[in-house]
């Protein structure tokens, strides 16, 4: 349920002050009516509920802000053109059902009431579900969003993990079992010669190291 600010509730308080007031004026101005000739007397009155009903319709939409465009076709029809022809029946007895209208004042003033108030209202809605409409349009946006985001991520994911696992097998099946051990057998032949020389040399510096220290031992004497 939304809660209403501080600036809609101030709008609040002087649309039901703006009722009230109507209110209290329309007994002047239907007592200035009473005055008149018939027929503008009956114009005068169907003009006091109209104007009460377009007061009504801003009254119960002004905390709501700003209004916005729309046609409302099913209100224009079952509501704004029934209301329109019972109010020409009331100034026009002439026309079908006209004397039957006459002779209600009541479903007169009903019918007045819902012309002013649907007239509006078929043009014109409340901004809160336009609101509603964008913001769901903006969740469906980011939604669709995050999704094409990971949708993305997966699909390089599973190229990436392709093409590691395609270097491995490439990687792998480069060489045949009997090339794979050749090249073991020429590594092992080359690792051995790498000792026998690394040995020989180590063999050779011991000789030389032990000529030396004869060398020294018969200068001495």
């Amino acid at each position: 349920m939304k809660k209403n600010n501080k600036k809609d509730t101030i709008n609040l308080f002087f649309s039901a002050f703006l009722v009230t007031a109507y209110v209290i004026c329309s007994f002047f101005f239907s007592q200035i009516a009473a005055t008149m000739s018939p027929v503008l007397s009956s114009i005068v009155n169907v003009l006091i509920y109209s104007v009460f009903g377009l007061i009504l319709f801003y009254a119960t939409r002004v905390g709501e802000g700003k209004q916005v465009m729309r046609f409302s076709p099913m209100t224009l029809v079952f509501l704004v053109i029934p209301a329109f022809y019972i109010m020409l029946a009331y100034l026009i007895p002439a026309m079908p059902f006209g004397v039957q209208i006459v002779e209600n004042s009541l479903i007169v003033a009903v019918a007045s009431v819902a012309f002013g108030y649907g007239l509006p209202y078929t043009f014109l809605s409340g901004y809160e579900l336009a609101q509603e409409e964008a913001d769901t349009e903006a969740n469906e946006e980011q939604t669709e969003a995050l999704t094409e985001e990971e949708t993305k991520e997966e699909s390089s994911e599973e190229t990436t993990d392709e093409n590691s696992e395609e270097q491995e097998s490439e990687e792998i099946s480069e060489y045949s079992p009997e090339e794979e051990q050749e090249i073991l057998a020429e590594q092992d032949t080359l690792d051995a010669e790498n000792n026998s020389e690394e040995a020989a040399l180590y063999y050779s510096k011991d000789e030389n190291n032990e000529t030396d220290d004869k060398e020294k031992a018969e200068k001495v004497d």
